[in-house]
């Protein structure tokens, strides 16, 4: 269901197909955004200048958007696919396919996140990512202020060591048993240094070792005569 109110208002795709809109809260849409229900990619998205600021209409009664991907993303044909990266607050771009009854809004573009972004519990605010099982990762980023949620140019992001008093993550032992890893035999030091040797002990491997080939090319040679004088 879409709002219509553009009789005094001037907004991006005013009398076009086009739209600019945010992508709603991941409780509005959990089922299908972890794949419970519904089909393929789909977003709740409050598109400007067609749906109210406030909740006279539900985020749960707003249609959802398809994600049009893209041709390097694969459709699924012979296991070729790629997951789109959206997420609730991302402002996106698109169209509607069905004209100017405009229920049928499609994503085509995704406009990334500054380094300045804030965060509000408006509509049309932005909110972070970090939600249901996307959990907030180990980066470092010292241009965005720590901020794990930019796309513009400010550099790499590069780990960030985590003291072990404050790491209160608990490693995935039922994850690892899925993939045949035992958890209490991958431990540290339990590889043993390998053995050093001095440079004569390497020099007289070395000899030894060339003399082992001359005696290995003198035995094919006598095995090749030998077959040779049996036929």
């Amino acid at each position: 269901m879409l709002y219509n109110s553009v009789s005094d208002h001037d907004f991006y795709g005013l009398a076009t197909h086009e739209w600019i809109g945010i992508i709603l809260p991941y409780e509005s849409q959990k089922n299908q955004i972890d794949g419970n229900s519904g089909f393929g990619y789909r977003f709740r998205v409050a598109i400007m200048g067609y749906h109210p600021l406030d909740s006279s209409i539900k985020d749960e009664e707003i249609v959802f958007a398809l994600v049009a991907l893209g041709v390097s993303d694969g459709s699924g044909a012979a296991g070729r696919r790629k997951d789109p990266a959206l997420s609730q607050g991302d402002v996106v771009l698109g169209k509607f396919l069905d004209g100017d009854r405009k229920q049928n809004p499609i994503i085509l573009n995704v406009l990334g996140r500054s380094s300045g972004i804030r965060y509000g519990k408006g509509r049309f605010d932005s909110k972070t990512g970090f939600v249901g099982s996307t959990k907030k990762g180990n980066l470092l980023n010292a241009i965005a202020n720590q901020n794990e949620e930019t796309n513009e140019n400010i550099g790499l992001n590069s780990p960030r060591a985590v003291s072990s008093s404050n790491n209160k993550r608990q490693p995935p032992i039922e994850q690892m048993a899925q993939q045949g890893l035992n958890p209490n035999e991958n431990k540290v030091g339990v590889i043993p240094t390998p053995p050093s040797y001095t440079e004569d002990e390497i020099q007289a491997a070395v000899a030894e070792e060339n003399a082992l080939e001359g005696t290995r090319d003198e035995f094919v040679e006598v095995v090749t005569d030998a077959e040779f004088t049996m036929f």
